[in-house]
């Protein structure tokens, strides 16, 4: 699979996701729009998500293989943001920063 053009083809999708959490950024830990958002988006690609504090979990593969752990943090700063006219964001004091996705391998 060629892993380039496969992103380019979830280009649309994934500057839509981007761009509803911008609009809907939430300060601290306690996210539930954001929490019910990534749910919802894992239902809709066949995941079963689970609640995992103020996360959330989903498997992916067969159980039993490997696992790997993708942690994505969503939070927003109490700040002004800069760029809201280009990100289409209505937002008073709340920027989201740029996401950081970190990946583990599990034992």
């Amino acid at each position: 699979m060629d892993l380039y053009k496969r992103a380019l083809e979830l280009r649309e999708e994934t500057v839509a996701h981007r761009r509803w959490l911008h609009s809907h950024a939430e300060v601290g830990l306690n996210m539930p729009k954001a929490q019910a958002y990534v749910m919802e988006q894992l239902k809709n690609y066949g995941l079963e998500p689970r609640p995992c504090g103020h996360g959330v979990t989903a498997e992916l593969g067969r159980k039993g293989g490997r696992t790997l752990l993708l942690r994505a943090d969503m939070d927003a700063l109490p700040m002004p943001e800069r760029a809201a006219r280009t990100l289409h964001v209505q937002l008073e004091l709340r920027h989201m920063p740029v996401v950081t996705i970190s990946m583990l391998p599990c034992c």
